[in-house]
C-alpha cells in the first residue's frame, strides 16, 4: 500500500471514530468523549461519573461504496506476522464496524466477537478465513458475511454527514 493510501485510510478511520463517539454520546448521555488513541489498545475512551470507562475500537468500511457493488463482508484482522492483532489485540470493550455510506454500524462487545471467531476456525456458512492480506501479505482474518451473521451483532443506523463523507 503506498502511503498516500495508507494516509487516506487513516483519515477515513478517524472520521469514521468521530462520527460513531458522537452517536454513542447522543445515546449514552452519561458518558463524555475521554480520548482518541492511534495504537492497538482502543480508538476512544468515554468516562462516565456513574458508570465505568468505556472503550471502543472502530473499523471504518468504504471499499462497497467506492467499489460500486456490495460483499456484505466484514473483515476482521486477527494476526500480522503470527502474533496477535487486530481483534485478539485490542483491549476495547466494543468492537464496532461502521459502513458511513450505508449508514449501518455493527456493534458487538469484543469478548463475544473473540469467542465466536475462536468456536469458528474453519470455514462455514458466511465465514471465511482469509490468509496472506494486507500488509505485504502478513495478515491472517476471517470475513463474516453481515447478513448472514447479522443477529451476532447490534445493527444501527448512523446517518451519514455529507460534508464528511466525498
Amino acid at each position: 500500500m503506498s502511503n498516500k493510501k495508507w494516509i487516506e485510510d487513516l483519515e477515513q478511520g478517524n472520521k469514521g471514530e468521530r462520527v460513531v463517539a458522537d452517536y454513542i454520546v447522543s445515546n449514552r448521555p452519561q458518558y463524555g468523549i475521554a480520548e482518541f488513541r492511534n495504537d492497538k489498545k482502543y480508538d476512544v475512551r468515554f468516562s462516565s461519573i456513574t458508570e465505568e470507562d468505556l472503550t471502543i475500537e472502530v473499523k471504518t468500511d468504504r471499499y462497497e461504496f467506492i467499489k460500486g457493488y456490495k460483499t456484505w463482508n466484514i473483515y476482521v484482522e486477527v494476526s500480522c506476522s503470527g502474533r496477535d492483532s487486530g481483534i485478539m489485540a485490542t483491549e476495547a470493550d466494543y468492537f464496532i464496524y461502521y459502513f458511513p455510506d450505508f449508514e449501518e454500524a455493527y456493534m458487538i462487545s469484543s469478548e463475544k466477537l473473540r469467542k465466536f471467531i475462536k468456536d469458528n476456525p474453519v470455514d462455514t456458512d458466511g465465514l471465511d478465513w482469509k490468509t496472506g492480506s494486507g500488509d505485504g501479505g502478513r495478515v491472517t482474518g476471517v470475513t463474516i458475511h453481515r447478513k448472514y451473521w447479522r443477529k451476532l451483532f447490534n445493527v444501527v443506523t448512523i446517518k451519514k454527514d455529507e460534508t464528511l463523507w466525498k
